[in-house]
């Protein structure tokens, strides 16, 4: 049996498209319970279980002078309705764990180990404006909640998310 917790793997960038510049954060962190078995009584292992992820990723949309919104294939002045700031959870709460692994040794004391995987996503995402517009503009807000569908769509099409593992062990 296998536990771990992993803390901290954060990723921020810029990037701008059709006049709007994008500020996007990405953050990881994971914690695990999984059996691990070792079909060759060698290195090689293989893992199941549940893991409890937390994947996030956020973005904040700061549109330049005359810049043009399409959402839902409608177009919105950056004037308007001012920033786009969208949030997508990728998973959130217990999943459950496959994965394939190595370790150096089984001894008492210390061992490297490297493990990839694969954890089940549960997707959600959510857009607003910094300027609140849709709560006065139905059809805005009815666009807003399209353009959710359809990124949610899009980050679904992967339903699994690859976790990949190096690491120091201790065996008691």
């Amino acid at each position: 049996m296998t536990g771990r917790y992993t803390d901290g793997l954060s990723y921020d960038t810029d990037f701008n498209q059709d006049g709007v510049n994008y500020d996007t954060d990405f953050d990881l962190k994971a914690s695990s319970v999984k059996l691990d078995y070792f079909p060759f009584a060698g290195r090689f292992f293989l893992s199941a279980g549940i893991m409890m992820p937390d994947i996030e990723a956020s973005v904040t949309g700061n549109p330049q002078d005359g810049s043009v919104y399409e959402l839902n294939n409608r177009s919105y002045n950056a004037s308007e309705i001012g920033s786009v700031i969208g949030n997508a959870t990728l998973t959130d709460g217990v999943q459950p764990y496959v994965g394939v692994g190595w370790r150096s040794s089984h001894k008492v004391g210390l061992a490297l180990f490297s493990e990839l995987g694969l954890v089940a996503t549960d997707t959600d995402v959510s857009l607003r404006t910094s300027s609140n517009q849709e709560s006065v503009d139905p059809v805005l807000q009815q666009d807003i909640r399209a353009e959710e569908q359809k990124l949610k769509d899009d980050i679904e099409k992967l339903p699994v998310f690859p976790v990949a593992v190096l690491g120091i062990t201790y065996t008691f």
